[in-house]
């Protein structure tokens, strides 16, 4: 959906932190509800390489599929996309900023 993007939008080359203790999500169904029309301003982070504690392991709800990472994540960014219209079959909202990149040790 390329065409959806803003001129400024594409390659990047910066970190993120996240200082608190942060969650992602490994189902990828779970994304089609966070990304649905009507769901207000959102971000997703696909951060590949990332290190964390499995929660099924942790928890009484062995159906979440979500991964615990450490305090002080840093995430190199490759790449910044903000949807500016509706993508697909309306499944990504305009305004969802997708960020990519790799788990910074």
């Amino acid at each position: 959906a390329k065409e959806s993007l803003k001129d400024e939008d594409g390659p990047s080359n910066f970190r993120i932190f996240f200082y608190s203790l942060t969650s992602f999500t490994t189902d990828p169904k779970v994304l089609a509800g966070f990304k649905a029309a009507g769901s207000g301003p959102r971000t997703v982070y696909e951060v590949n390489g990332l290190w964390g504690y499995d929660v099924r392991e942790l928890s009484c709800y062995h159906s979440e599929c979500e991964v615990v990472a450490e305090f002080g994540v840093a995430v190199d960014v490759n790449y910044v996309y903000r949807h500016e219209g509706a993508v697909g079959a309306g499944e990504v909202q305009a305004g969802l900023v997708s960020v990519m990149g790799k788990y910074n040790r």
